[in-house]
């Protein structure tokens, strides 16, 4: 109950939010997950530290949706490259609009590091959020 608030950019304040309605998909609990703000409100969350493991998954949540109900709008992001980083937690997440001089590819998120168990990573992933196609930029050495 006490980590059910919403900061809102435009005032510059905390909202509290009534429940969370039980339906719908929504991502597990977890830390030591990261998070960044794409174009149009959109925030995306990838992996951390479930219950028993490192996660892998990457969520989108419509925060326009959010602000004054609190009712997240959660979606699960499937990727369509075979191509994906493994489970980590405390990487680097950031968004960047590439715009309309990026070729128009609209926003993506470049991932760094991380650690997968007792592994730290040293590796860089570009996750296109239009195609929902991760691609390895380095490997770790």
């Amino acid at each position: 109950e006490r980590y059910k608030q919403w900061h809102t950019l435009s005032s510059l304040s905390w909202v509290r939010c009534a429940a969370e309605p039980k339906s719908g998909p929504r991502p597990c609990a977890r830390y030591l997950h990261r998070a960044a703000a794409g174009e149009d409100g959109v925030v995306y969350m990838y992996g951390g530290r479930g219950v028993e493991r490192e996660l892998g998954d990457l969520w989108i949540m419509d925060s326009n949706a959010a602000v004054g109900t609190c009712a997240s709008r959660w979606r699960l992001i499937e990727p369509q490259s075979e191509l994906k980083p493994i489970e980590r937690l405390s990487a680097t997440l950031t968004a960047v609009d590439m715009g309309p001089t990026g070729a128009g590819k609209g926003s993506q998120l470049f991932m760094f590091g991380g650690r997968c168990g007792e592994v730290f990573l040293n590796d860089v992933w570009l996750f296109d959020t239009k195609a929902a196609t991760w691609e390895q930029l380095m490997q770790h050495s």
